[in-house]
């Protein structure tokens, strides 16, 4: 649970998310906390409907809660009256807890090959490598033990956590933050079968990740082949994600942990991929739709369409099928109950 570094008053808080006070505003606020976990120092959100018996039950000095969630006349608990409680608790998160920002300038044991170069101030922790020909833009943030490769083009304020590894020639756009344990850029799975042994094809394409994009921690990125490996501005990738070589995925996308997408896999803009899915190669996935957790898409996906199972279909379809299971499940049930009475007869 996250605690201040010195309790604030609430009304410090709600200048802060522009929110209403129905209540204490003087209360002193040491931390932010869940509905089910908050003390009598904290500050928590009531989020969705599913929470309200929670909301009832908590113990928070105070919660942020939308308006229309909120009976004045009946509730007797301090709110703060904010449009959307998601975004103040992420408000207050970053104001109140900022990262803490590694000092400017060139770590000890640093290895900076020939033509390598930065624009204005940089980062780069203990024990990291930066390749020949490679360029970081402005404030970019280089952690400890990462691998920089020949020839990368880093934009501007990128963030590289430690460990993370960008191969030859990856090309990051601004605002790029690849976490620890990544790796972009490596050499795709691609291989051609040979009477004795199979031979790798080289993966020269390359990897492009443009403005604003996100990489979570050990996931990896494969090189293209003849083309870029392309993740479109604003995409976000969770942990332990596998794109294989020459996958083309749009903007806004979201890509939770675990996923893998085989070779050649395209996704278009604002596509959300639920954690554990997995997507055959050479395949299209429609602008807007959706992939449900532990789903395996063996064929294209239309625009806008939410699908799920194994193989993914529709989701209501499944929903369907697995309701239909349940009800042959009770029948069958009853079945055996018969037999078993007509046998003791």
């Amino acid at each position: 649970m996250p605690f201040f570094a010195q309790p604030a008053m609430l009304r410090e808080l709600a200048v802060l998310v522009g929110g209403e006070i129905v209540g204490d505003s003087d209360v002193l606020i040491a931390g932010i906390a869940s509905l089910e976990k908050a003390g009598p120092g904290d500050l928590s959100f009531l989020g969705g409907a599913g929470y309200q018996d929670q909301y009832e039950a908590t113990g928070a000095a105070a919660v942020l809660i939308s308006p229309n969630r909120y009976e004045r006349e009946t509730d007797s608990k301090t709110v703060v009256l904010v449009d959307d409680p998601h975004e103040a608790v992420q408000i207050l998160l970053k104001q109140l807890f900022p990262a803490p920002a590694s000092e400017w300038g060139i770590s000890q044991g640093v290895v900076i090959e020939t033509g390598a170069r930065w624009k204005g101030r940089v980062a780069i922790g203990r024990g990291s490598a930066i390749g020949s020909d490679s360029v970081l833009g402005e404030n970019c943030r280089i952690g400890s033990q990462v691998i920089v490769g020949r020839g990368v083009t880093v934009g501007d304020e990128c963030v590289i956590s430690d460990t993370a590894v960008l191969c030859d020639g990856v090309v990051l756009g601004n605002r790029v933050s690849v976490l620890a344990g990544a790796r972009v850029g490596t050499p795709g799975f691609g291989f051609v079968p040979g009477s004795s042994n199979s031979r790798r094809i080289p993966h020269p394409g390359g990897c492009i990740l443009h403005d604003d994009v996100e990489v979570g921690a050990n996931t990896t990125i494969d090189s293209g082949s003849v083309e870029a490996t392309v993740i479109g501005a604003r995409t976000k990738i969770d942990n332990l994600v596998q794109i294989a070589h020459n996958v083309q995925i749009g903007e806004d996308c979201i890509l939770v942990a675990q996923v893998g997408l085989a070779g050649s896999t395209v996704l278009e803009d604002r596509v959300t991929v639920a954690g554990q899915a997995g997507l055959a190669g050479h395949l299209t996935v429609g602008t807007g739709a959706r992939i449900g957790a532990q789903s395996g898409v063996i064929g294209d996906i239309a625009v806008g369409a939410t699908v799920s199972g194994y193989p993914a279909r529709n989701h209501r379809e499944v929903l369907r099928q697995v309701a239909a299971l349940r009800r042959i499940t009770l029948i069958l049930d009853g079945l055996e109950s018969l037999v078993a009475d007509d046998a003791s007869e």
